[in-house]
């Protein structure tokens, strides 16, 4: 792994010209490379990042599929539940026609028998 670019001279004689001694503003700018140093020697390999990564596609993959799976028994539901509501349809076609057949009836049986009960004469 390539180390950061940092000049430690440069930024000693920074330190050096805002007024510290020579020995003090060399140790400081030495120490800070070193803790940037170890600080980028823990950040995770190229190689550790794509594993991590793979590991985190093929969890997308597995709830993908699971997702999918839960949609087509949902669809299948939904198909059942279509061809009930086609059913539905038809016996309310079917009521429909029984009730003006008995309204029919009604019309053409029981009028008339009413009209002969409560007839003035």
């Amino acid at each position: 792994m390539t180390q950061p670019s940092f000049d430690v001279l440069s930024y000693s004689k920074d330190l050096e010209s805002a007024g510290l001694p020579r020995q003090q503003a060399d140790v400081i700018a030495k120490g800070i490379m070193t803790m940037v140093a170890q600080q980028f020697d823990s950040l995770p390999s190229l190689e550790h990042f794509d594993a991590h990564m793979e590991r985190i596609d093929q969890r997308f993959e597995q709830m993908e599929k699971q997702t999918n799976a839960r949609f087509e028994q949902v669809d299948k539901q939904f198909d059942v539940i279509a061809g009930k509501l086609t059913s539905l349809e038809l016996l309310k076609s079917h009521v429909n026609l029984h009730t003006w057949m008995l309204g029919l009836i009604t019309i053409v049986l029981v009028v008339p028998q009413l009209q002969r009960w409560f007839a003035v004469v």
